[in-house]
């Protein structure tokens, strides 16, 4: 009877401390906010590719322990981390830029992936500026990007609303030919428009309503 106590003790134990164990992992888990998919880290720096093990949940760690130094300005993304395929972490160094809006103009150092991210960084927001070269573009030493200011305005516009074409067959004509037998007259509409803007130059339009004033 002794023995078959022991073993349940021995046995509650084991669970106790497996579930422990798994506490243990799921707070970690929680706590550092990201799990690496695979064992093995893909660096990219500096035109190197670098292959490193997992020793760390914190990118910034994994770096620090493959003897990469980071500027103040310099930046990193985890742009991979898919199991079966490949954990990557680039590093972006910074580099110097012209931002250019109007008359104003602004030199920064910076590590951003993308022009967007440079000029979002620099107080123009995607919202109020479009930037040249476009936003998904990968900076380069010594880019110039400018802004061009964005602005919208709703109004009322009077647009065509096109006349529908009927074809028929025609018996009388020669295969190919078209006649016109009663041309047609287009109506118009009342289009409440948003209408957009880049540096004060319309660049399109959207309709927001619209209402029929004459058949076509």
């Amino acid at each position: 009877m002794n023995q078959i106590a022991q073993y349940r003790r021995n046995f509650l134990n084991g669970r106790v401390r497996a579930a422990v164990a798994v506490m243990l992992v799921v707070t970690t888990l929680v706590v550092s906010g990201f799990v690496w998919a695979n064992s093995k880290i893909v660096i990219r720096v500096d035109g190197k590719t670098l292959i490193v093990g997992a020793s760390s949940a914190e990118p910034g760690k994994i770096l620090s322990s493959a003897g990469i130094t980071l500027g103040a300005k310099d930046e990193f993304r985890v742009v991979s981390n898919e199991s079966g395929k490949s954990s990557e972490i680039e590093v972006f160094r910074a580099i110097p830029l012209t931002l250019v809006s109007g008359t104003k103009v602004d030199f920064a150092l910076s590590g951003k992936p993308t022009v967007g991210e440079v000029a979002e960084s620099m107080g123009y927001s995607a919202r109020a500026f479009k930037t040249v070269p476009d936003a998904a573009t990968r900076p380069t030493p010594n880019m110039q990007i400018r802004l061009l200011t964005l602005s919208e305005k709703v109004v009322e516009k009077e647009l065509p609303v096109p006349f529908p074409v009927i074809h028929q067959p025609d018996a009388m004509l020669e295969k190919g030919m078209e006649k016109v037998v009663e041309p047609g007259v287009p109506g118009t509409k009342l289009a409440t428009v948003r209408q957009l803007f880049e540096e004060e130059q319309e660049t399109g339009y959207e309709i927001l309503s619209e209402k029929v004033t004459e058949q076509p």
